[in-house]
C-alpha cells in the first residue's frame, strides 16, 4: 500500500478522462483513486485490492455510511467512458468501455477489476495527464472537476503554460456530460450554469488559471478554446471543514426516489445512469422539453405513483421491485396521475394568478401614493391651491360645485374632502407633466410584467380547459 498520499498522483489515458455518463462527483474521485492505487501492477495482474479504510481517507470521505460508498462503486460498473473523442493523438479510434468490469466489497476489502482492453489503454497510453489526488478532492461541482482534468491532459505535467484547440461546442457538451437542452440549445444559460461557475472554480482551487475564448460564426458561439497556465500555490491546510452529510448531498434525486419506495440499490442507480435509455426504444417518449431531467424525474414520479396505486387497489402488486421496474422500462401508461397532474397544475395557476393579481393591486396603490405625495408637494407652493381652485370655477369643475365650502381656505378645501383632492390632483398633473410622467413610470415596467405573467397564465388555463 502506498503511504505518500499527499502527494500522490496518477498517469491517466487522456482519453479516459472524458467520460460520458450520468456520474456523480464522488464516482469520478472514486475511480481516479482506483486506478491510482493498481496502476503499477496493470500489466501484471487482474484483480486488485484496496482496503475500505484506506479508500476512504483518499478520498478525504468522512461519512460512515460506508453502504452508499458501496453502492456507487458497485454502480461504476454500468458507467460508460469514450476515447478519442477529440481524435487528439490521430489515430481516428472510437472505443467505448465500462469504467470497471468488476467490484465486490468483502469484510473491509474492495476488490476490483478492469476489461482487458481498458486495462492495456490505462497502462500504456500514448499521452497522458498526471492528476493530483490530494487536488481532486478540492472540487464541489462536477463540471469544475470535469473542465479540469481536460485542462490537465492538453497542458501536461511539465509544461506551465498551454492552450486547447478550438473545441466546437457539440463536442463540449459530450466532454462536460451535458444533457439538458437548454444547455444545448442556448449557449447563454450553458455559459451561466457550466462554464462560467467550473472556470471560477478552477481558478480558485487549483494551481491552474483558465480563461476562455469564443469562437464565433456570426452571432453564434460555434466553439470554445481554453487557455491554461500553471501557478504556485500555498500549501492547503489539511483542517478543511467538511460536510456532515457528503452521502444526501451527492446521492442523484431519482436514485433517492427509487430507493425510498424499496428498488435494490443496484437498480436505482441503474435507472438513473441510463436515463430514457433504460426505457424500451418503441416505449420511450418524445422529450423536447428543455429540461430532460426534471422530465425524467417526472416519468419516474409517475411509474412510482402507479405503483402505489395498485398496492392501495384490490388487485395489489405482489413483486413491487419488479413491477416498477417493468413499469419503468415498458412505460405503462398512468391517466389517473395525469388527471391528478392537471389538476395540480391548474390549482397551481390559480394560486400564481391571485398571487399576481395581489401584487399588481399593491404596485398601483404604491404608485398612486407616490402621485399623491407629488400632488401635496406641489399644493404646498405658495399660490398653487387657490390658481387650481380658480381653474376648476372657471371650467364649473362638478366637484367644486357638490363639496366646496366657502368658509374654508382653498388648503382646507383640499384637505376636507377626497373629490376636491382628487380634482386639484388632476389639475397639478396637466400642469407638471414631465414629473408626474417619470414618478408613473417607475411603476409602470413591473405592472406591465405581471400583466404579462397574468395573461399567460390565463392563456395556459384556456389551453387546458379546451383540452379536457
Amino acid at each position: 500500500m502506498r503511504e505518500e498520499h499527499k502527494n500522490s498522483s496518477i498517469i491517466k489515458h487522456s482519453a479516459a478522462i472524458h467520460i460520458q455518463n450520468n456520474i456523480t462527483l464522488l464516482q469520478r474521485k472514486v475511480w481516479n483513486v482506483l486506478l491510482f492505487h493498481a496502476y503499477d501492477d496493470l500489466p501484471l495482474q487482474e484483480l486488485y485490492h484496496i482496503p475500505v479504510k484506506d479508500l476512504k481517507k483518499l478520498l478525504s470521505y468522512n461519512s460512515n455510511d460506508d453502504e452508499y460508498l458501496k453502492q456507487i462503486i458497485r454502480a461504476l460498473v454500468n458507467c460508460l467512458v469514450e476515447w478519442n473523442i477529440l481524435d487528439k493523438d490521430g489515430k481516428q479510434e472510437w472505443g467505448v468501455a465500462g469504467l470497471l468490469a468488476q467490484v465486490k466489497i468483502k469484510q473491509g476489502m474492495c476488490s476490483y477489476a478492469y476489461a482487458p482492453e481498458m486495462r492495456t489503454r490505462l497502462h500504456n497510453p500514448s499521452m497522458y495527464a498526471r492528476i493530483s489526488l490530494s487536488l481532486q478532492n478540492v472540487f464541489d461541482g462536477k463540471y469544475g472537476q470535469t473542465l479540469w482534468e481536460l485542462c490537465v491532459d492538453y497542458l501536461g505535467h511539465e509544461r506551465e503554460y498551454g492552450e486547447t484547440p478550438f473545441i466546437p461546442i457539440e463536442q463540449f457538451h459530450k466532454l462536460m456530460g451535458v444533457e439538458n437542452s437548454q444547455y444545448v440549445r442556448q449557449f447563454k444559460i450553458l455559459n451561466r450554469d457550466v462554464l462560467k461557475p467550473a472556470v471560477a472554480e478552477i481558478n480558485k482551487v487549483s494551481d491552474l488559471r483558465v480563461s476562455v475564448e469564443q469562437q464565433r460564426k456570426g452571432r453564434k458561439v460555434v466553439a470554445l478554446k481554453f487557455k491554461i497556465r500553471r501557478v504556485a500555490m500555498l500549501p492547503m491546510s489539511d483542517s478543511q471543514q467538511h460536510t456532515l452529510f457528503p452521502v444526501w448531498e451527492d446521492m442523484p434525486f431519482v436514485v433517492k426516489l427509487l430507493k425510498d419506495v424499496g428498488l435494490a440499490d443496484n437498480d436505482a442507480w441503474e435507472v438513473w445512469q441510463k436515463g430514457f435509455n433504460f426505457v424500451q426504444p418503441n416505449k420511450r417518449p418524445v422529450v423536447d422539453d428543455d429540461d430532460p431531467q426534471t422530465v425524467f424525474i417526472q416519468y419516474v414520479n409517475e411509474k412510482i405513483h402507479l405503483l402505489k396505486s395498485r398496492q392501495e387497489s384490490d388487485r395489489g402488486v405482489s413483486n413491487p421491485s419488479g413491477f416498477l421496474m417493468q413499469a419503468l422500462r415498458l412505460n405503462y401508461a398512468n391517466p389517473q396521475f395525469e388527471k391528478e397532474q392537471a389538476a395540480r397544475k391548474r390549482a397551481d395557476r390559480e394560486r400564481q394568478l391571485k398571487r399576481l393579481e395581489i401584487e399588481r393591486n399593491k404596485i398601483e396603490h404604491e404608485r398612486d401614493d407616490a402621485l399623491m405625495a407629488l400632488t401635496n408637494e406641489v399644493v404646498q407652493l405658495e399660490g398653487q391651491v387657490d390658481k387650481a381652485i380658480a381653474a376648476l370655477k372657471m371650467k364649473a369643475h362638478p366637484s367644486l360645485k357638490l363639496f366646496y365650502d366657502p368658509r374654508k381656505s382653498a388648503l382646507e378645501n383640499y384637505h376636507a374632502h377626497r373629490g376636491i383632492a382628487i380634482a386639484i390632483g388632476e389639475w397639478v398633473e396637466g400642469q407638471f407633466p414631465v414629473q408626474f410622467e417619470e414618478a408613473r413610470q417607475k411603476f409602470e415596467k413591473p405592472l406591465a410584467a405581471i400583466d404579462k405573467q397574468i395573461a399567460a397564465l390565463q392563456g395556459e388555463c384556456i389551453t387546458s380547459k379546451g383540452l379536457d
